[in-house]
């Protein structure tokens, strides 16, 4: 079939060479020009510990040992990864490049590994609250202590991207690794810019430079820019038959009324409207204050890119009054004319041009203007000669147009095809102008077999869409097909024409109404399970003996993945390698001691720093196990527990500090133990009881089986019996506050509750929900003993089950059920009994197979320690089905970047790869391969259905899931491939491309 869509033009591209200005300094420390700053912190700062630290910055000239000055950066045991940064003052402009050198002294017990960091960043506002975007980092080491200066240079730094442009420079250094007490010297810093001046380069019309469309019907459609109303203050439109596009224009009838145009001032533009005055402009000149047209002069002059009336003619100018140029026609004649103006952003140039034909051109200041600060289109007079004029068919391209282009904006008056209809009706959903941006772009089409036809685009929420045919172009002869849709969300709409259709013949999608421009982000909750089985869920293993409706409708709704794994068979390293994007053993985490300390270092860049980034808030609830403070006996659990999952990127933090099985038996809210009564101090160890059984704190029995009330446990799991339970570790004092094991979902629960019920409509929010159930010690609420003939274990799955059931009511009744992605998933395979006399040891005999058909479970090699149930719901994208695609939950971190046009810093997440489209369904294969580990050394690569373990063991999972059968002695070609791509993966630096 013979398809066609309007709207085609050619894009034209110009070459132009750049010149080269000379080196400007910015820093100079021989000439003290360098004020480095101490600030509060940013943790928004990427790979840097606490943005600019809290220590003494030293300047002094007695601290210094080259020039006049030196910086000294270090640690100290009160205030670590001490920082500093100076501002330069110089606003990025586009071609920009640095050259930066310096000396450096290490000092004070210098290790030949330790660091110094530089980084190049611009801030959109200030160092403390403001959005920091990196330009240039690097490193210097290698020199142990005694060393003399060291040089370092860094030239032609470039990455110079469209965010930074308009933006101050700053230039930081912060001490790398070390231990505390250890400093260097930075001395001689020497920081130039060089501009690279770039002409103006002009370009024909192309659908995707259209960012704007204003066709003043009544309501203003915004493609793609964050206008929050779109028609601003515009005056209610009046019918004029002279009108453009239509019958309706803005109309300004001597009163202060404008639209804003957010974001011009930081790229290149070309605004194109018609204009039509209703009275006689005042003669003389009125510039900025009287009869404005286009204006960027909010915060006084600075920004000034605009239009003015003066005596009937078009004032044209930027930055100074005293630049103005004038057009030598006058629009002051009751016709509508057409206006178009064009700024370049590199070098100032703007162009004038009225009815097609170009009018003046003027030098304004070079470089980015201010971002903040919108352009105002309409009547903007602060005095009281205001415009009196109409307005109509205002559009805004993301390039220069050249002159042909801007002629045929002028001679077609909107109506590029001729047939009396304006564009914006036949052509915005058809073509790229739909928001290039987004990528939202024009339709493609099918042919059904059997003659139907089917049209599917990406579709703003909240605006209307009717499908149209045609035999032909002439005007008059579209059909509408169907009836017109509005959808709820942004994202694929589908039309189907039922009708059997010819071989020749077009289609076109009208669009009408307004929406948002620009999708708000969908909220993310992980629902995370401990030790929760492919088997133990009915959805995955029907003869389960433990009903689970919940979760079964999630999967029911939800996309449901029989191939998706954790990194690992055991808690730590898994739960580190979704938050993170890493391996766990390339950091050698394992199951962690009750007082490890914070396992992921405040320096890496995790998934809720990412999403932090991203606008979201933040909170983790549940159990942690990670590791908190900075381990061992330095933890001070009667103060502020720091480093927390506050330092990591969550904003709200309500956890086990380790997991119910360990002490200490408490809850820690952000950095306080919960309910902690002073005069019952807390002690915490590994392995001492000595080291706890201190005066004035609770006593707790330990080794006693009579005092295990609850059921007993093996000798590993009675270092300290809390609430007649237990426990790994040592513990003493803490008695109020001391956690209820029956109770614990149902206050984790609550916890939950109220965070999503106090979020807005307006914010994301991610939310990490780690369940303790099912782990051990099993101690689910009576109203869920005995549900199951499981014993504890299968008690508190259904209690997960519930949990899992008020979670998404929870978020329905809130209004974010739609707008929500819920990832349900676990942190390993399953085990049943594990230390404790809980019941669970006959579940198999029962019957219940929480592995499924799979071999193994927790601590194993084999699929069932790391193979897990998987489920993605989000009704707006996700459409409900079986997934049997390979996906792997340290992939996450990197497919959301994906999905938010997030750029991941070098080095960070190194093992998390962008499978979103997998895990969104539309992709059935998924990775090519991944990697696992047992709760040893043994790693296993999976490549399709192969599988290769580091015990030199091959298995073909598509005839043998159990893994019985050993083919490496019948494949050995196989088996030496695979086994090259493991070792190369475990002694590499990541499998992020």
């Amino acid at each position: 079939m013979m398809t066609k869509f309007l709207s085609t033009f050619l894009f034209g591209l110009g070459i132009t060479m750049s010149a080269v200005s000379a080196p400007v300094t910015l820093i100079d420390a021989a000439l003290r020009n360098g004020s480095f700053e101490n600030g509060s912190g940013n943790t928004t700062i990427t790979d840097w510990q606490t943005g600019f630290g809290g220590g003494l910055i030293q300047r002094l000239a007695n601290n210094a040992f080259h020039g006049s000055w030196s910086l000294v950066i270090g640690q100290t045991s009160g205030d670590p990864n001490v920082t500093a940064a100076v501002n330069t003052h110089h606003r990025v402009a586009p071609g920009d490049t640095f050259d930066l050198s310096f000396k450096w002294l290490p000092k004070w017990n210098w290790d030949a590994n330790d660091q110094v960091k530089w980084r190049l960043f611009t801030t959109s506002d200030d160092t403390e609250s403001g959005t920091l975007s990196e330009i240039a980092s690097g490193v210097v080491s290698g020199f142990a202590n005694g060393a003399t200066y060291q040089s370092a240079s860094f030239p032609e730094i470039s990455g110079v991207a469209e965010i930074h442009e308009g933006r101050e420079v700053w230039l930081q250094f912060l001490r790398g690794s070390s231990s505390f007490n250890e400093f260097a010297r930075v001395d001689m810093v020497v920081l130039s810019v060089t501009a690279h001046d770039v002409p103006p380069e002009y370009t024909a019309l192309d659908p995707a430079d259209l960012i704007a469309y204003y066709p003043m019907e009544g309501s203003a459609e915004d493609y793609a820019m964050d206008a929050t109303a779109h028609d601003g203050s515009w005056n209610a439109g009046e019918h004029y038959a002279a009108g453009v596009l239509g019958a309706q224009c803005a109309d300004f009838n001597g009163s202060d009324a404008s639209i804003l145009l957010p974001h011009m001032l930081a790229r290149d533009f070309t605004v194109s409207f018609w204009i039509q005055t209703t009275s006689s402009a005042p003669t003389g000149s009125q510039w900025w204050n009287g009869n404005g047209i286009l204006d960027g002069s909010i915060a006084g002059e600075t920004n000034d890119v605009g239009l003015s009336l003066n005596g009937g003619k078009i004032a044209f100018g930027a930055g100074n009054p005293d630049t103005t140029v004038f057009s030598q026609s006058s629009v002051n004649d009751g016709a509508w004319h057409h206006i178009a103006v064009q700024r370049h952003n590199a070098s100032g140039t703007m162009r004038l041009f009225i009815d097609g034909a170009l009018e003046a051109e003027a030098a304004g200041p070079v470089g980015v203007r201010d971002v903040s600060a919108p352009l105002s289109l309409g009547s903007l007079a602060t005095g009281t000669n205001f415009l009196n004029a109409r307005i109509d068919d205002l559009r805004v391209f993301n390039h220069l147009l050249d002159a042909a282009s801007i002629a045929r904006l002028h001679t077609t008056a909107g109506d590029y095809d001729g047939d009396g209809d304006s564009d914006f009706d036949e052509m915005v959903a058809v073509s790229a102008w739909t928001d290039p941006l987004n990528k939202i772009g024009s339709p493609s089409i099918e042919r059904i077999p059997g003659g139907e036809c089917r049209v599917t685009l990406n579709a703003f929420a909240g605006r209307t869409y009717k499908l149209q045919r045609n035999h032909s172009l002439e005007p008059g002869g579209w059909t509408d097909v169907g009836s017109p849709t509005t959808p709820k969300y942004h994202g694929p709409l589908t039309f189907t024409d039922p009708t059997p259709w010819e071989d020749e013949g077009f289609y076109r999608v009208t669009i009408s109404g307004r929406g948002p421009s620009v999708e708000k982000r969908p909220n993310i909750v992980i629902i995370y399970g401990d030790d929760v089985g492919y088997g133990d869920v009915m959805a995955y293993n029907p003869n389960s003996k433990i009903s689970t409706p919940n979760i079964d409708l999630l999967a029911d709704e939800g996309l449901l993945f029989t191939d998706a794994h954790c990194t690992a068979s055991t808690c730590s390293p898994s739960r580190y390698s979704l938050l993170t994007g890493i391996f766990g053993f390339r950091d050698g985490v394992s199951i962690l001691a009750p007082t490890a300390a914070l396992t992921i270092s405040e320096n890496a860049y995790t998934l809720p720093d990412m999403l932090k980034d991203a606008g979201y808030n933040t909170a983790v609830i549940g159990k942690w196990h990670l590791g908190i403070g900075n381990g061992g006996d330095s933890i001070d659990w009667n103060g502020v527990v720091s480093p927390s999952p506050l330092e990591i990127g969550f904003d709200y933090s309500y956890i086990l500090p380790t997991t119910n099985d360990r002490v200490p038996c408490v809850y820690l809210e952000d950095h306080h133990i919960v309910n902690l009564d002073p005069a019952d101090p807390l002690h915490v160890h590994n392995s001492s009881y000595a080291a706890v059984n201190v005066p004035g704190s609770t006593k707790y029995p330990h080794n006693d089986v009579s005092a295990q009330t609850y059921y007993t446990a093996s000798n590993s799991h009675n270092n300290s019996i809390i609430g007649g339970i237990g426990r790994i570790g040592y513990m003493s004092g803490g008695k109020t506050a001391l956690w209820d094991d029956e109770t614990m979902a149902l206050t984790l629960l609550q916890k939950a509750k109220d965070y999503i019920n106090a979020q807005d409509s307006e914010t994301p929010f991610f939310l990490f929900y780690a369940s303790q159930d099912i782990h051990v010690p099993r101690a689910p609420h009576p109203d869920f003993q005995a549900t199951t003939t499981l014993g504890h274990r299968g008690d508190a799955m259904v209690q997960f089950d519930w949990v899992t059931g008020q979670i998404m009511q929870t978020l329905k009744d809130a209004g974010f059920d739609e707008d929500t992605i819920v990832i349900f998933s676990s942190d390993n395979g399953p085990v049943l009994d594990d230390g404790y006399n809980d019941g669970s040891s006959n579940d198999a005999a029962q019957g219940h197979d929480a592995s499924g058909p799979y071999r193994g479970g927790k601590y194993s090699i084999l699929e069932g320690g790391t193979r897990v149930p998987f489920i993605v719901r989000w009704p707006r994208k996700v459409q409900p089905g079986i997934s049997n695609a390979l996906v792997n939950q340290v992939d996450l971190m990197a497919s959301l970047a994906g999905m938010f046009g997030i750029e991941l810093p070098d080095g960070e997440a190194r093992d998390s790869r962008d499978t979103m489209s997998a895990f969104l369904g539309t992709d059935p294969v998924g990775l090519s391969y991944t990697v696992e580990q047992n709760n040893g050394n043994i790693k296993a690569l999976r490549v399709g259905h192969m599988k290769y373990t580091t015990e030199g063991k091959l298995y073909d999972l598509s005839t043998d899931v159990e893994e019985l059968t050993d083919l490496s002695a019948a494949q050995p070609a196989v088996a030496a491939a695979m086994a090259q791509q493991l070792n190369e993966i475990i002694n590499g630096p990541g499998v992020r491309e």
